[in-house]
Formats: structure tokens, C-alpha cells, sequence
């Protein structure tokens, strides 16, 4: 209360009071309860304004955090968001009184996209004589976690390989293999990679040729036959020598009919696993 006496020069005096209302100075506080959270999070969340001196006027929320401001029209101390789709910032403005306006300091809602897998390059054919190669992820949002395999199907089992590289290297493998690879992008679930396959063929094996026979010319006849053989058979072929030059037979059977042969002739069966090297 302020108490003003005044006198005038008669000698006559007065007094006034009046009471003045001291606001303190308006301190904006803090908000709580930022958070990351990944952009197929449907919680509901809530920020909460602490620490302050004064009132609520408004709060305000952007995508930048420097401009482009939108008001939400609550004087409340704490407002829920959910579902935002991308990083948001918030911020309240605060007012004790007559004093100044004040905004807290912005804090930010961090919105992960979601983990992608992404796709491999390298799927191929090898034998099993001595292999070697790799795998490449690429189009993947988020950062490799781990590969894994399998060589039961491309549906797993799978194995876990600590490897958190973009490329998969393998040699000497024995067995078909399937390759992904495990990626998470921030606070988001984890996704695995597109399959990529290493087809691997057993080394070519030419088998054996049964019924060797000696004949009479012109009139003769029989049957050759291959067993044992890893790889499907290409074609037959013939020569007058052992040497060659050989002549291709059109036959891709393991059984090869022979007739009326007029002079010794020699057989061949020409066979080949998957991409492994011919074998006669």
C-alpha cells in the first residue's frame, strides 16, 4: 500500500493511499516428457509444464522449431499428442501478470520412420569345388543390426551372423544358403531384408560308362549306359580314336543305342552340374 499526504499553503492537508500489486518476474519454466517414438506408434503421450512463474497463455507447436508456429489454444499445464507422422516441436508461452511474456525453451518429439529392410544384390550359382562372394544390402532405412542364414529354405531357420556391415561375405560353401539382413531405425521394430540365395552345385562327376563290347562288323548292336554321374547329361559323343576329334550325339539320356557300326568307335558322355565345369 502507498500512502501520499500532501499540504497547501493554508495550512490544510490530505491524505491518499492506494494499493499497488508487484508482480514477480515471469520465469517460463521447463517442459517434461519429450520423447523419441516411431512413426506407427499410436500411444497417447503428454508433455507437462514445470518450474514456472505466471500463467499458461498458450501452447505452440512446429515442424521446423524456428518457425511457422501453431497455436494450440489451451492454458493448461500439460497437453497429450499421439500420432504425430513427424517431428514436432513444442513450446508454452508464459505471462505472471503485467510482466513480460516469456516462451519455455522448445523441446522436440523425435518421429522415427519405420525400419525397411531394404533388398540384396549378389543371389547367384556356384559349385562346390571353391566358391566365393558377397552380398550387398542397398534402399535399407535404418542401420544393420545383424545378418543371418539359412541352409534349411528361404523361410528359416535362421542363424544369427555378427556382421553389421552393408556387404556379407561367404567362401567354400557346401550347401545352398539364404542371406538377409536385420535393420532398425531408431526407437522403430526391427525388419529384415529381402532373401538372397547361393545356389551351390556339387562338382561335376562323369560317371561311368557300363558294356564295352567287342562286335562283328556291320552286324551289331547294344547299349551304352552311364551311372554314377553327378549333373545332367549335355550330349554324347563319338570317335573313331580315343583321342577324338569327337562328333556330337544329340542324346541327353543316360542310355545311348548303338547299331550296324562298320568300325571301332569310342563314347563319351559330356555332363555338367549346375554351374560346375563340364566333365567327360
Amino acid at each position: 500500500t502507498v500512502t501520499l499526504t500532501t499540504t497547501s499553503p493554508f495550512g490544510c492537508s490530505d491524505t491518499f493511499s492506494d494499493q499497488i500489486e508487484v508482480f514477480a518476474n515471469t520465469v517460463a519454466g521447463s517442459i517434461g516428457g519429450a520423447t523419441t517414438l516411431c512413426v506407427d506408434d499410436a500411444s497417447v503421450n503428454s508433455l507437462t509444464l514445470s518450474g514456472q512463474t505466471g500463467n499458461v497463455l498458450r501452447w505452440e507447436r512446429s515442424v521446423t522449431g524456428t518457425d511457422q508456429w501453431i497455436p494450440i489454444e489451451t492454458t493448461a499445464t500439460s497437453i497429450d499428442y499421439s500420432e504425430l507422422g513427424q517431428t514436432t516441436f513444442y513450446r508454452a508461452l508464459v505471462q505472471n501478470g503485467v510482466c513480460n511474456e516469456v516462451f519455455t525453451s522448445n523441446v522436440r518429439i523425435q518421429i522415427d520412420e519405420k525400419s525397411q529392410g531394404g533388398t540384396l544384390e549378389g543371389s547367384t550359382s556356384v559349385c562346390d569345388d571353391g566358391n566365393s562372394g558377397s552380398i550387398t544390402l542397398g534402399d535399407n532405412i535404418g542401420t544393420i543390426q545383424s545378418w543371418i542364414f539359412s541352409t534349411t529354405s528361404a523361410d528359416g531357420p535362421w542363424t544369427n551372423i555378427a556382421n553389421i556391415s552393408s556387404t556379407q561375405s561367404y567362401t567354400n560353401l557346401t550347401t545352398t544358403t539364404h542371406y538377409r539382413s536385420v535393420v532398425r531405425n531408431g526407437v522403430c521394430a526391427n525388419d529384415t531384408s529381402e532373401v538372397a540365395t547361393v545356389t551351390v552345385f556339387p562338382a561335376t562327376v562323369s560317371g561311368l560308362l557300363s558294356s564295352s563290347a567287342t562286335v562283328c562288323t556291320s552286324d551289331n548292336m547294344g547299349t551304352l549306359n552311364l551311372s554314377g554321374n553327378t549333373g545332367d547329361i549335355l550330349r554324347w559323343e563319338s570317335s573313331p580314336t580315343a583321342n577324338g576329334p569327337w562328333t556330337t550325339i544329340d542324346n541327353e539320356t543316360n542310355s545311348l543305342f548303338y547299331d550296324d557300326l562298320v568300325e571301332t568307335t569310342y563314347y563319351r558322355a559330356v555332363v555338367k552340374s549346375g554351374v560346375c565345369n563340364e566333365v567327360n
